[in-house]
Order: structure tokens, then sequence, then C-alpha cells
């Protein structure tokens, strides 16, 4: 299953808040409330492969191994939130913390769904960082 695309326009300094529900073909939630789904945010500066991660954002609040630009020791940059409401519905929330460590430029991110050795795209794009008015 190939993901969709989405461009996420943020601003620099201010909460980013997402709210996603996860939808098989025919539009019907997927049920991700299985604690062995985790959902997996990546931000990096380039669309590469090769690039290092900026940071990673996780709904199981484990640290991911690799080479942070900027480290989430104590998963400090945001969250990732199973909601209630459907069983395909999660929040990603940026902290305005992490949002100022931004430059006011264009960055690249995709959001995957884990479960054990199965990798799924839910969406990629880039992650556009306006300046506050």
């Amino acid at each position: 299953m190939t993901g969709g695309t989405y461009d996420i326009i943020a601003e620099e300094g201010s909460t980013l808040s997402l709210q996603f529900e996860y939808q098989d073909e025919n539009s019907s939630p997927v049920n991700i409330t299985s604690s062995s789904n985790i959902i997996e945010f990546t931000v990096k500066r380039t669309s590469t492969k090769t690039d290092t991660f900026m940071f990673k954002v996780r709904s199981d609040g484990n640290d991911v191994e690799g080479a942070f630009e900027f480290p989430d020791t104590e998963n400090i940059f945001g969250r990732i939130t199973k909601t209630g409401g459907t069983v395909g519905s999660f929040l990603l929330t940026l902290k305005a913390e992490t949002m100022d460590l931004f430059k006011i430029e264009t960055y690249f991110y995709n959001l995957r769904l884990l479960n054990d050795a199965t990798v799924t795209p839910l969406c990629k794009g880039r992650l556009i960082v306006e300046s506050k008015v």
C-alpha cells in the first residue's frame, strides 16, 4: 500500500496539532489500537534516503535508535496519541519549543505504521515552516 502525500504548513514557535484517521480503501477506519501498532513521524532536511533524520516521534514514547540532529532522549519534541472516537484516529502534536528549533524553510517528513516487521506508509510530504505573523 502506498501512503498519500500531504504538505503541512506550520508556524515557527507555535504548537502543531494534527488529527489523522487511518482508513482502508473502502474508507473504513483501520484498527490501530493494539499496542503492537506503533505510529512513527520522521522529519528530515531532504527527501533522500541517506539524509540523517532531525527527529522522530513515536506513539509508544520510546526512543528511536539512529543519528538525530536534535537528540530526543526524553520524547520532548511531541507525541502521537491514539485517540478515542474511532479505532483509526490519532493525534500528532509537536510542541512549540520544537517548532522554535526550525529555521523558516521546507523540510520533509513521513508518517508510518509499524507492526513487527511490517511497515505501512501512511503519509509523506513537506513540512513548511513559516514565520510568525
